[in-house]
């Protein structure tokens, strides 16, 4: 994508930084808003209906509640009680008495003959208006069952009456015990009739696409106002009615939402030819905006020799366009100064080389002078000055000799040690060198002088006016550690301050006084020719000696000679 994008025009990429940050987030601000405003009108839909589930749910416990009480005010009257007790043996005088009696009373409760039913256990009281014999309640076989085994004040439930829901002759029934203390005087029963349930459910402004469902305990359907209740509902609300039987809110957000989502899909498609329209403004914007760049640009991709360019000059159109070819032909100027700069750096190397090559007799002439010294030493009995001599003759051999920049560590180490004694006669001083190397990195090469300017900086900082009485100490340490050398050079010398520590590694610093360069370009060297991750620490403190460590790759030779050359 990266790739692509870089591969571009400036006039595309405008188009499509204009797309990526001005569509896209209005898209996605869109769409967000939709669908919160979406999701806010089901949560609001969804808090109607459940207030419209409820409220039908508390209209129909009442109507339940009412004529609870009532049942349970009938039964425990002292009038119905009395009145089940009596003899009405060839008496039917008084049983028509007692009917005309209950009769009215059952008018006070406002019921009638087929709302509510008494079954008396006396068999002495016939049936008439209000009563019914006991053999018909026992036909009822279920009711009869859980009646026997009921509770007094308990409520046994009956649907087998529930009819047609167009049928106003439906009804639901209710029965409860009849006692005198622990005596049994009969059973009655109250009966609710459907279209009275039901007026709460039919009078409720339901949406398209959401059903109002009545149901009875033993599941059946009391009433619905959608003759298809098969379907699949995405919200269902359903509160329990007292006698156990249950009101649903069905919701179908399909159908409710059928016309809103007719709607978003019209605005969706204004919305997207808005952004149409949007884009081509833009791009032809952009077009007359980068008219004159693409001009230049196409100049400079048909123009082989730029430098003659009359367009270059040219500062009529985009004042933008006109720093542009004025800085490019600052830019030819500098290059064209810089290609003259370079060709005379090469003729000065080739002169350098060329006087190097006449002067290559100056080392030899070097090597045998001191070979005269030594062997003149040597007559006159003085070995320590011979054999000092012996050392410098081999120290610079190894320095000097054919230019070869890549030596082993195995060479890097004996062109040390020649230097320490170098030093130990120069300045009359004993050095104990102490050394840990891992053999495995004897023979691996290293650019000549990495380690021989640490132990110089050691000797000439660190230990040469150390006091006699204390023993001087430098001890080399060369470890590989996976793909790289580990070089560390400790001391126990005078030590350096943080500032010195900060001086020596400023490459930048030049120093006031002769002298101060090893360490500096030792870094210059390391980083040059191993990279810029790799370089060298120090660590000291005055007074406690000091530690160099320096930490390069592990390469083969003819790499690091691709690398100097």
């Amino acid at each position: 994508m990266k790739q692509f994008y870089k591969s571009l025009s400036i006039q595309r990429k405008l188009t499509t930084l204009f797309f990526i940050c001005t569509v896209i987030p209005v898209i996605f601000i869109f769409v967000f808003g939709i669908v919160s405003l979406r999701d806010g009108e089901r949560k609001e839909y969804n808090a109607g209906a459940e207030k419209r589930l409820i409220g039908a749910v508390s209209l129909i416990d009442k109507i339940i509640d009412e004529n609870i009480l009532k049942s349970e005010n009938i039964t425990m009257s002292s009038f119905i009680i009395n009145g089940l007790k009596a003899d009405y043996r060839n008496d039917i005088a008084r049983v028509m008495e007692y009917y005309s009696e209950l009769g009215v009373f059952m008018s006070g409760f406002g019921l009638q003959d087929n709302v509510c039913i008494i079954y008396p256990v006396n068999d002495s009281l016939p049936m008439g208006k209000y009563v019914n014999s006991i053999d018909r309640l026992k036909e009822k076989t279920r009711v009869w069952n859980q009646l026997n085994s009921a509770l007094n004040s308990e409520l046994v439930w009956d649907y087998s009456h529930v009819k047609d829901t167009k049928d106003e002759a439906g009804y639901i029934s209710f029965f409860r015990r009849i006692n005198n203390y622990e005596e049994l005087l009969g059973f009655f029963e109250t009966r609710i009739y459907l279209k009275e349930l039901t007026y709460p459910l039919r009078n409720i402004a339901a949406a398209d696409g959401e059903v109002m469902l009545y149901t009875g305990a033993d599941g059946t359907v009391f009433y619905s106002n959608s003759d298809d209740i098969k379907s699949e509902y995405d919200i269902v609300h359903s509160s329990k009615l007292r006698d156990g039987s249950i009101v649903s809110c069905m919701i179908n957000t399909g159908s409710v939402f059928k016309s809103y989502n007719l709607y978003l899909v019209f605005y969706f498609l204004g919305f997207s030819v808005l952004v149409a329209v949007l884009f081509f403004i833009y791009k032809t914007m952009v077009s007359m905006v980068t008219k004159d760049l693409n001009n230049f640009i196409g100049h400079l991709q048909n123009d082989d020799d730029m430098g003659s360019a009359e367009y270059l000059s040219d500062a009529s159109g985009d004042p933008d366009i006109a720093i542009i070819k004025h800085r490019f032909n600052d830019l030819l100027a500098e290059k064209r100064k810089m290609y003259s700069d370079m060709a005379e750096m090469i003729r000065t190397k080739k002169a350098m080389e060329l006087e190097l090559l006449q002067s290559g007799i100056n080392p030899h002439l070097l090597y045998n002078s001191l070979s005269v010294i030594k062997w003149q030493m040597l007559r006159l009995g003085q070995s320590g000055i011979a054999e000092m001599i012996d050392n410098m003759t081999n120290y610079y051999r190894s320095v000097l000799a054919g230019g070869n920049h890549v030596i082993t560590v195995r060479e890097e180490l004996e062109l040390v040690e020649r230097y320490i004694k170098i030093n130990e006669f120069s300045y009359e001083n004993s050095y104990r060198v102490i050394k840990d190397i891992d053999d495995e990195v004897l023979e691996c090469p290293t650019i000549k002088l990495i380690l021989q300017p640490i132990v110089e900086n050691a000797i000439l900082h660190g230990l040469v006016e150390k006091d006699d009485a204390d023993e001087s100490i430098i001890k080399i340490t060369i470890k590989k550690s996976e793909q790289n050398i580990i070089f560390t050079v400790e001391d126990n010398g005078y030590g350096m301050s943080e500032e010195d520590i900060r001086k020596a590694l400023d490459l930048d610093r030049i120093p006031k006084k002769k002298g101060g360069y090893g360490i500096r370009n030792t870094v210059k060297r390391i980083k040059t020719y191993y990279g810029s991750e790799c370089g060298l620490n120090i660590q000291s403190e005055p007074g406690k000696g000091t530690v160099v460590t320096i930490n390069v790759i592990n390469m083969n030779r003819d790499e690091l000679k691709k690398r100097l050359y």
